[in-house]
């Protein structure tokens, strides 16, 4: 399941948004989730008092603990109202959809999402080495440990 971010709505001329963005919510039922952390950008057209919502890319964020993986794909899907009618009813002048509302995605074709490289993942890893939690740099001594060579 899906839901729009902000207000879209169809002005009297206006047939066609673009890059609308859109949020996974969890369903119970559902054949696939995504990520929490989520954002779909698609298209929404207006066709006979129906919106019909299709997707373009996602960009997700998984996190585990302090860590955290980010994933990117295009893939095309289509929407459907939760009474199965494809595309959502359209019940307002101007046609709108308000955040929240939910419709269902259905993939036309097999998604292929790429795991990005995650800059803050690898600052984080360096930043625990130099904190001493890695093998190679241990925690460093409280104490000063004089330089040999500077007593007299």
């Amino acid at each position: 399941m899906l839901r729009v971010v902000e207000e879209l709505a169809f002005e009297s001329s206006q047939a066609r948004l673009n890059e609308i963005l859109l949020h996974p919510t969890q369903a119970a039922g559902a054949s696939h989730s995504l990520p929490e952390y989520c954002v779909i950008v698609g298209n929404a057209q207006l066709v006979d008092e129906r919106i019909r919502v299709t997707t373009q890319e996602a960009t997700c964020i998984e996190t585990h603990d302090d860590d955290s993986d980010i994933f990117t794909g295009e893939f095309s899907a289509n929407a459907y109202a939760e009474d199965g009618q494809y595309g959502i009813a359209c019940e307002d002048t101007p046609c709108k959809l308000s955040p929240g509302q939910t419709f269902l995605l259905t993939l036309d074709e097999p998604v292929e999402i790429k795991e990005l490289d995650n800059p803050s993942a690898e600052l984080n890893e360096q930043r625990r080495q130099v904190n001493g939690e890695g093998i190679d740099n241990p925690v460093p001594r409280e104490e000063a440990v004089p330089d040999p060579g500077l007593e007299e």
